[in-house]
């Protein structure tokens, strides 16, 4: 066993460059050889989207049919949400403990009798959860507890090291960016257009760095309280058609302007301000908001100010939905 973390140990610096699920992959193989159990599964949970898990990185070995996660939320019911609440749970027997437990998909797919599940944690934080399953009963001996706990730890350590590793990147390269982009602007023609291109830039990048599927930056002229129509925008539209060349009212772009301050809506369609029916008269609009036509399930938006000036608004739109903890903000108001 301690051979097995200690080549585990070894693969981290390999972490730093690779996906998370190969490490996590050669802990699965390493807890399932050192226990004799059937099969072993390892669940991260996604760091930009904390109520789903990372699907790309889900390590398993040992399975009878190859796992496939729906892309939706976990559900706060359920054994997963169980064991994150308590630690770690132990079952023996399901047959003679919690025979409902057979009806699970997956305990009844694999032939599941017997599993420990233990959550994985860093410093209080709950990264994922390890299962390590028999297909027979079995009487998990202290010895079998403990080293299964070790496996945990170092899962836990290598999702840990990998969210880090992968903050710290998009931090540099979202900097490095607007480094590009500030010298950039510094070295502006007086050319129509060069502003456009420059900013057309920025957009570019925000939707890289950020991973968003569509990006909008509206221009807005405090002292004379106009935009500069129609908004840049990159990535794909589902309805190019429509073109945006006047803001009303009741359009959200108004509202982060007047707050000056970032506005985060996880569940944008959800959101009054993103889908409710229009409060102004439009002629010739679309009958749905923006948010409803292109599909968009969470949004950042951020007021863009010069001094005391608001300049602008940089909306990041996803169509998956997104949590957005604190370190994502960080990243998105550097723009």
């Amino acid at each position: 066993t301690l051979r097995r973390l200690l080549d585990i140990g070894d693969e981290f610096e390999r972490l730093i460059t690779e996906q998370p699920r190969v490490v996590l992959q050669k802990i699965a193989k390493g807890a399932c050889e050192a226990t004799g159990a059937d099969c072993v599964v390892i669940y991260p949970y996604d760091a930009a989207r904390e109520e789903f898990y990372d699907r790309e990185s889900v390590a398993a070995y040992g399975l009878i049919t190859s796992l496939r996660l729906s892309e939706k939320p976990r559900t706060e019911k359920g054994m997963a949400a169980y064991v994150r609440r308590v630690g770690e749970i132990v079952i023996t027997d399901i047959e003679s403990e919690d025979p409902s437990m057979l009806t699970s998909p997956f305990i009844s797919r694999e032939r599941i009798r017997a599993f420990m599940g233990i959550s994985l944690e860093v410093a209080g934080w709950v990264l994922g959860i390890l299962y390590v399953n028999f297909r027979t009963p079995h009487l998990f001996s202290d010895e079998e507890k403990d080293t299964i706990r070790l496996f945990a730890y170092q899962a836990a350590v290598a999702i840990n090291n990998s969210r880090l590793y992968q903050q710290a990147s998009t931090r540099a390269e979202a900097l490095k960016r607007l480094y590009d982009v500030g010298s950039a602007l510094v070295s502006i023609p007086g050319t129509p257009g060069s502003l456009a291109t420059v900013l057309k830039k920025i957009v570019h990048n925000a939707r890289s760095v950020l991973s968003a599927d569509l990006v909008e930056l509206y221009q807005y002229v405090q002292n004379r309280n106009e935009y500069i129509l129609p908004p840049i925008q990159v990535g794909k539209r589902y309805d190019p058609s429509v073109r945006q060349d006047k803001i009303y009212a009741d359009d959200v772009v108004c509202t982060i302007i007047e707050n000056r301050r970032p506005q985060y809506f996880p569940e944008a369609q959800m959101k009054p301000a993103l889908t409710q029916p229009y409060t102004v008269v439009r002629p010739d609009a679309p009958p749905k908001r923006f948010a409803i036509r292109e599909g968009i399930k969470s949004t950042a938006a951020v007021p863009l100010i010069v001094g005391t000036e608001v300049v602008g608004v940089l909306f990041a739109n996803y169509r998956r939905l997104q949590s957005f903890p604190q370190t994502q903000r960080e990243i998105t108001e550097l723009f």
